[in-house]
């Protein structure tokens, strides 16, 4: 009788599945696990797998992002078999935003409209509630005042403390809600991204503050929605912010309305929660997306 030992050697080697598209840093990852993805532990059933020690999402479909690794339905993914033309470009890359003042009333104004255009098409969740002036539900509700304070700290950015008081409200919503992303990362990690296009790159305040954020996530959320977070500061996520901003900073505000239309149909509310993250660190406002 064979043992498990010997049966194991004459298991079936899986054959590599052809990736069709993949991001830039799932791509990385790829290549320094030579194809070789794994399950993340306590998150077998998502798309989400390990490439080495970095995240990515294998799938046939999906949104554009730099983790994303697209295959053929049916495909296992255990090994994949890729090459440098099957790299996804994230829309409209950041660089080429450069110079624009997200600030100017034309670019605030092309947003807003958007937005409003956005509210009248559907209905806002997760801490996007708050464009309408409703309370988001339990326990999202608990942390509306963080969200306010974050708002008042984008709003006096000039402050010697600001970074850091978003920096401490920012703390309190992260891992706040359900969902594989909870709202409260989703929503910082959008306020993250409109930092990096107005103040990050170039302020070590706020790149103090980011990173202090991100450290925090680690013991705050999950792996995969600390990757996802750490993403949005470092200016990589979702085509369609990415598309969204570009519009804003074209001040094209029909562009702006089809970009975010594309942000809020990704997950249960994580689409709406990068928006009004993104928004509320955009306006300036110390009142939260109003």
């Amino acid at each position: 009788m064979r043992s498990a030992a010997d049966l194991a050697v004459f298991a079936p080697t899986p054959s590599a599945a052809p990736v069709r598209r993949c991001g830039t840093l799932a791509h990385a990852a790829l290549r320094t696990s030579g194809g070789v993805t794994r399950a993340v532990s306590g998150f077998e059933a998502t798309p989400f797998r390990l490439a080495g020690d970095q995240i990515v999402w294998v799938s046939h479909s999906g949104p554009d992002h730099p983790r994303t690794v697209l295959i053929d339905a049916g495909a296992a993914p255990e090994v994949l078999e890729f090459d440098d033309a099957t790299q996804i470009s994230i829309g409209h890359p950041l660089e080429t935003l450069g110079g624009c003042d997200f600030s100017a009333n034309d670019a605030r104004t092309s947003a807003s409209r958007a937005i409003l255009r956005l509210i009248d098409h559907s209905t806002p969740r997760g801490f996007a509630c708050l464009f309408t002036g409703q309370a988001p539900a339990f326990p999202l509700s608990h942390r509306v005042d963080a969200v306010h304070a974050l708002a008042l700290a984008c709003a006096l950015d000039d402050a010697p403390a600001a970074a850091q008081a978003f920096a401490g409200a920012a703390q309190r919503l992260l891992g706040v809600g359900s969902g594989l992303t909870p709202s409260g990362d989703d929503f910082v990690g959008g306020a993250l991204f409109a930092l990096h296009l107005t103040h990050l790159p170039d302020d070590a305040r706020w790149q103090q503050a980011a990173t202090q954020i991100i450290d925090h996530a680690a013991t705050r959320t999950h792996a995969i929605s600390a990757a996802l977070l750490a993403d949005l500061a470092r200016g990589q996520s979702y085509a369609a912010l990415h598309a969204f901003a570009a519009a804003i900073a074209q001040c094209d505000a029909h562009a702006a309305f089809t970009h975010a239309n594309a942000l809020v149909s990704i997950g249960a509310s994580s689409g709406w929660d990068m928006l009004a993250g993104f928004m509320t660190a955009l306006r300036k406002s110390a009142s939260p997306l109003t």
